[in-house]
């Protein structure tokens, strides 16, 4: 008896659900079923042959086969037992067959399989339900299918939290929902209908009674357990999900967030509606009105908050359930259209005291303006967040929330975060499923002045009567207030928006292309989703614009004076022959994966540098996920095009410089704003530079010594004239590069080392053959050294497994432009006359060392001859020199302990490190040699002795 009440329930809310469908939208559902137990090639959702298939006790009927005639007409149905049904059951979720039902509400369908299946039958199975989707899809009938075990739902398994299922967060309370709510499409009955709602604290042993008695089959039955009781923890689980999905619908989370207040404040002796709903059945009860789930949770609701400080609550829930329904009651209908929804929302409304006019006013929602859809946001947002604080409170007087899984809590807070926390730069997304179209005619924009920022108005709003009227919006910068217009989609290409206030340097043409560049990166306003994967992470952009000298009051001061520059230099951060930025400020709107919109201003002379900072920050390189391209917009008269590829180029090198893959991570970037050189770089994950004013200061940066190989990447128009960009081409790691130029009686000597690190030394009056052999020589003793110091083993040839050394000579073509060609300098290629040089040193502690300098096999020490030793060596060098000239004395080797190289240096020095300690040991010598020979007036062409 009890069986068929709950069959004829059934029987008449899925007749219900099937008159609201189109014809062939009824087809569909007709045939949902048989495509689970008939695995028939030409079906919709086919896979293989060796998909699961057969639905428990299922037989379709005449308009099943009808319809499956007009989906493949070879298709002839022939009943036959199955050896076994992979599919238990089939049921259909939500609000189906209810009086919230509507031709537009989805299905959501449980697909209760056997749970012996393997993992590959699985796989096949949720392939064809998805495909089933697809197809569906295609007639306007929006299906979600969920694969479900019955027994492992019973002993506590979990589907992990996804767009449409709710997780960890509420087990039992997601059980509550699908015993009211839930419909039999096909197979097995739910045994929880037989039980009494007396005996549910003794589910299992009732349910073992009736097996026992023979009252029912295994096969005829499934079993997803009892609810004696809702875990308390899952009261907070429920809501946090409840404000998740309030998001986008806030209505409906309405609803449900209060129900679970409802329930919260029963607790302990908390009665469910499932239970309130089998206990009618029981009873006898049959009348649908009366039985209808959302009629049930609007009746509990309103009991719950029937005090009298709680009406302004009650009428948002009224508003809400009213909605939900959608019956439009401000808008007469003839009576042959009536329906019994109609009639029953009639009854309730007049209970409620609600006017025509009032109802017509709900009526026009979709329509309803910005001012109508804040102020009903603030009272969605207002229930929801007091719901959600009631309910936390209720958690942490009564339960633990270890039953809750923290990466569901994570998700869940996250989204309410990203969707309705307020902090510096956010643009609030008002309209969210509440009103349809609320673009306005006329909008009127009013800068303040100073720091005063902007304000917007409804309407044409005069400077007069500003302060009589209460701004919509107050924001920094118009790119700002531009933003909120646009995402909360207060205008279309119809609005006219006035410009009114102080000092006002922007015109309206620049608004309109400040929203055609939100309107080519966002379409419609509408923002790239966010996947659970994304809330698991931290926030990072996903959709980027920066606008360019935007409402700038300094804009190209040289334009404002009437004044034209002229140059071959197009580089708009260091633009003509004065060098001067163009570029003013940035506003930078961009998307995260949380879904927020930020915009931030950055101004000034370091504004490029802040703007680069926030790209880099909001895009972490250690996610591996290169950041989105940012698109460009300038539209400053005169040099709008020269900003606009100049920060498009920056940005795009940028780009492949830190995240392309093709570089290490201590790859470094330089570029130039004006006449100051900045050297970028990324350190955990933050980008970080220092500021060089002066090409010398660069070069001193440049040739300090780095931990490992950090190569640096020239911007296309740094340094354009010098050597260093073609250097850094070049550039590689375990190679030791050594350009030279020659420059009068000059000669220009660059070394990149090992490492990355660049060394710089400007000879004069060298012979340029002599250089590169005392190089030559002094690079083999260092390579052979660094070799010995890692352990790399003994090698036939001097360097052979060492570090590579090579030899470019530049110089300019016909066309003016530089050009290198490699030169060979032979290994030991020493000259007659020539002999070596080496310094030893050693620490000898307290700060003092000592130093043993072998002309070649002549040895001189500073035990012997204390302070006075470079004097000596400087002298007895001179006595070599047959020509007795004064030219600089260079080292051919050094063999330095790793202390007096310097502070920081690593227990493997790098060339970098001993090329410094050349330069300072030689400086020491050649200033010895000077003083010496300081009388002397010889000048004539360098012997070929060191």
């Amino acid at each position: 008896m009890i069986k068929k009440r709950f069959l004829g329930l059934n029987r008449e809310r899925l007749r219900r659900t099937r008159e609201v469908l189109r014809s062939r939208q009824r087809d569909v559902m007709d045939v949902l079923t048989l495509l689970f137990h008939a695995n028939h090639p030409s079906f919709p959702g086919y896979i293989s042959k060796n998909t699961p298939v057969g639905v428990a006790d299922y037989q379709p009927s005449k308009n099943t086969l009808e319809a499956a005639k007009k989906l493949v007409r070879s298709f002839d149905y022939k009943k036959k037992a199955l050896p076994r049904y992979d599919i238990h059951s089939m049921f259909l979720m939500g609000s189906s067959g209810t009086i919230a039902y509507s031709e537009n509400s989805d299905f959501d369908i449980w697909l209760c399989h056997r749970p012996d299946l393997s993992g590959p039958e699985l796989d096949e199975l949720q392939r064809k339900a998805e495909a089933i989707e697809k197809w569906a899809d295609e007639y306007n009938l929006e299906v979600h299918f969920f694969l479900m075990d019955a027994e492992k739902f019973k002993e506590g398994s979990v589907v992990e939290l996804s767009v449409e299922s709710s997780g960890s967060a509420q087990h039992h309370l997601l059980l509550e929902e699908f015993y009211r709510t839930g419909l039999l499409l096909a197979g097995r009955y739910p045994v929880w209908w037989l039980v009494p709602p007396s005996e549910e604290k003794n589910y299992d042993a009732y349910v073992e009674r009736l097996k026992l008695r023979r009252d029912i089959r295994d096969s005829e039955t499934i079993d997803f357990g009892g609810l004696p009781h809702a875990p308390a923890e899952e009261f907070l689980g429920a809501a946090l999900w409840q404000l998740y999905k309030g998001v986008d619908s806030p209505y409906k989370a309405v609803l449900k967030l209060m129900l679970m207040e409802t329930y919260a404040s029963e607790f302990p002796h908390v009665n469910l509606l499932c239970m309130q709903f089998k206990q009618e059945i029981h009873d006898g009860e049959v009348d649908m009105v009366s039985l209808d789930p959302y009629i049930m949770l609007y009746k509990k609701l309103a009991g719950y908050l029937s005090g009298s400080d709680q009406q302004e609550k009650l009428e948002l829930v009224r508003r809400c359930f009213y909605f939900k329904v959608n019956e439009q009651l401000g808008k007469p209908v003839d009576d042959k259209y009536m329906t019994w929804q109609r009639e029953v929302m009639e009854e309730l409304t007049a209970s409620w005291g609600w006017s025509h006019d009032y109802m017509a006013m709900l009526d026009t929602r979709a329509t309803w303006k910005i001012n109508r859809v804040i102020e009903e946001r603030r009272s969605l947002v207002d229930a929801l967040t007091q719901g959600y604080q009631f309910l936390s409170s209720f958690a942490r007087e009564h339960v633990q929330l270890s039953m809750i899984s923290q990466r569901d809590l994570h998700i869940l807070g996250r989204k309410l975060y990203a969707a309705f926390e307020r902090k510096a730069g956010k643009i609030d997304i008002i309209n969210r499923g509440v009103s349809d179209d609320v673009v306005e005619s006329h909008l009127t924009f009013y800068h303040v002045g100073g720091e005063g920022g902007w304000m917007l108005f409804r309407g044409n709003v005069s400077s007069e009567e500003v302060r009589s009227v209460k701004p919509l919006k107050r924001a920094h910068s118009v790119v700002e207030l531009t933003a909120w217009c646009f995402f909360n989609k207060l205008a279309d290409d119809r609005t006219v928006v006035v410009l009114v206030g102080k000092e006002i340097t922007i015109k309206m043409n620049e608004v309109r292309a400040i929203t055609r560049a939100f309107e080519n990166l966002f379409p419609g306003a509408k923002l790239a989703p966010s996947s659970m994967d994304d809330l698991v992470d931290t926030p990072r952009m996903v959709r980027a614009a920066l606008l360019v000298n935007v409402a700038d009051e300094t804009k190209d001061i040289h334009i404002r004076e009437g004044k034209h520059m002229t140059s071959n230099r197009t580089d708009a951060l260091s633009y003509g022959g004065v060098c001067n930025n163009l570029i003013n400020s940035f506003d930078f709107v961009f998307q995260t994966s949380w879904q927020e919109i930020l915009t931030f201003r950055y101004s000034g002379p370091k504004g490029v540098l802040d703007c680069l900072r926030a790209y880099i920050q909001w895009t972490p390189r250690s996610k591996g996920i290169p950041p989105p391209a940012v698109r460009i917009q300038c539209d400053v008269s005169g040099r709008a095009m020269v900003i606009q590829k100049r920060v498009e180029e920056l940005f795009e090198d940028i780009r492949d410089c830190f995240y392309s893959g093709s570089h290490p991570d201590t790859v470094r970037y330089l570029f130039c704003i004006g006449r100051t050189h900045y050297l970028l770089q990324i350190e955990n994950d933050a980008l970080v530079y220092t500021q060089h004013d002066t090409y010398n200061d660069l070069l001193n940066k440049l040739s300090e010594p780095v931990e490992q190989f950090t190569p640096t990447v020239m911007d296309r128009y740094a340094l354009t004239n010098t050597l260093i960009p073609m250097i850094y081409r070049l550039n590689k790691a375990g190679a030791i590069q050594l350009f030279y130029q020659v420059d009068g009686t000059a000669v220009d000597v660059y070394v990149a080392d090992e490492r990355g690190a660049l060394y710089y030394h400007r000879a004069e009056g060298q012979n340029p053959e002599i250089l590169l052999n005392q190089y030559r020589r002094f690079f083999d003793s260092v390579t052979y050294r660094q070799m010995i110091q890692r352990n790399d083993g003994p090698a036939a040839t001097v360097g052979e497994r060492g570090t590579a050394v090579q030899f470019f000579q530049a110089g300019r073509g016909r066309d003016g432009r530089l050009r290198l060609q490699q030169k060979v300098i032979e290994r030991h290629a020493t000259a007659a006359g020539y002999f070596n040089l080496q310094v030893i040193g050693e620490d000898v502690g307290s700060d003092k060392s000592t130093f043993t300098i072998y002309c070649n096999d002549i040895e001189l020490t500073s035990l012997e001859f204390g302070d006075g030793l470079f004097s000596e060596v400087a002298r007895h060098v001179l006595e070599q020199r047959k020509s007795g000239l004064l030219y600089p004395i260079y080292i051919t080797d050094i063999d330095i302990p790793v202390a007096l190289l310097g502070k920081g240096v690593s227990e493997t020095p790098q060339t970098i490190n001993y090329l410094n300690y050349k330069r300072f040991i030689e400086a020491k010598l050649n200033a010895e040699l000077k003083a010496i020979t300081e009388n002397s007036a010889s000048v004539s062409t360098p012997d070929q002795v060191a």
